[in-house]
């Protein structure tokens, strides 16, 4: 019976050293840099990248430089999913409340579709219908307005 017991112990003592060198997993690793060189790879919230065709500055925003990574995957991007049922979505705007997007190429959007404008509310970069007022979508959170 000691010998069982002593043997059922030598089995676990040898097995369990082996586990610590398992192979990594293929993710293993893939954090990018840490420490100070994180804090030197971080990305800059926005920045001018070059000019379009009719001359205006085209702004790319990273927007995972400030969204948190379970959010950044959403639609619309970077807003929580209780701000994003809020009721925005449908609802009918003053336009003496809202800021009205005049150049889309700065927060890194084309042209707004006919009969359609962007608009900041609350934060929100959203797209309203020009002729109702009503919102049509949230598209993203914003930091600062750029125009």
């Amino acid at each position: 019976m000691k010998l069982k017991g002593f043997l059922a112990v030598a089995a676990v003592a040898l097995v369990v050293p082996a586990l610590g060198h398992a192979d990594k997993p293929a993710h293993a690793g893939q954090k990018g840099p840490r420490g100070h060189a994180a804090a030197q790879a971080k990305a800059t919230p926005a920045r001018a990248q070059a000019r379009d065709r009719r001359g205006q500055v085209v702004v790319v925003r990273d927007e995972r430089a400030h969204c948190p990574p379970g959010l950044a995957k959403k639609s619309p991007a970077c807003v929580p999913p209780g701000q994003a049922r809020n009721g925005l979505v449908g609802r009918i705007v003053d336009w003496r409340h809202v800021h009205v997007v005049r150049k889309p190429g700065l927060y890194g959007l084309a042209q707004a579709p006919r009969g359609q404008n962007y608009a900041i509310i609350d934060g929100r970069l959203v797209r309203i219908d020009s002729r109702t007022a009503k919102v049509l979508s949230v598209i993203r959170t914003v930091d600062t307005i750029l125009d």
